[in-house]
């Protein structure tokens, strides 16, 4: 009997700590905001397509489409930070762009930036003769069957035609 009060204690310690922590994630997960918005380039107010928007405190990645549209579930206190090629990157605390009605849409400006890239020169030399292409082009040129066009020509010799076509030419009037 003295054991099973025992046990009984311990699962009650176990149910409320379990009830504690579904408390816990329901408020965290309560002060999580769907925000949907555009992000936009702030020169020409054109769509930055395929922008990358990651939330820096959990780490959680949500990308944009090719309209600009992206949705995010954020927390007030999240860290942001969005990204898209031929842009300058936007850091910013998440309270500053949570709307106050959850139906409403955000627009982000992006900058465009230019990148430098490094001039090259291509010179084509050191061609090289061992090359499979370069052997086998030598040995289409040279080979006699390939290169014999006297066989097309002389058709009623025995060139390339069908069995049927040979019979034709053997036998009938036009042939002969």
């Amino acid at each position: 009997m003295y054991f099973r009060t025992v046990e009984m204690k311990c699962i009650g310690k176990y149910i409320i700590a379990t009830v504690l922590a579904f408390i816990a994630l329901n408020k965290l997960q309560a002060q999580q905001v769907l925000v949907k918005g555009y992000v936009m380039s702030i020169d020409s107010s054109r769509i930055v397509p395929l922008a990358n928007i990651l939330n820096k405190t959990s780490g959680k990645r949500f990308i944009g489409n090719r309209t600009g549209l992206f949705k995010a579930n954020l927390s007030p206190d999240d860290s942001i930070q969005i990204t898209a090629i031929g842009y300058e990157s936007l850091y910013f605390v998440a309270k500053d762009i949570i709307p106050e009605k959850t139906d409403d849409t955000i627009q982000l400006f992006m900058r465009p930036t230019a990148y430098l890239l490094k001039d090259i020169t291509i010179v084509y030399s050191n061609r090289r003769q061992d090359s499979i292409a370069q052997l086998a082009a030598e040995f289409l040129k040279n080979d006699p069957l390939m290169n014999n066009y006297d066989r097309v020509v002389k058709a009623d010799e025995g060139g390339i035609m069908s069995p049927l076509t040979a019979l034709y030419m053997e036998y009938s009037k036009e042939g002969m």
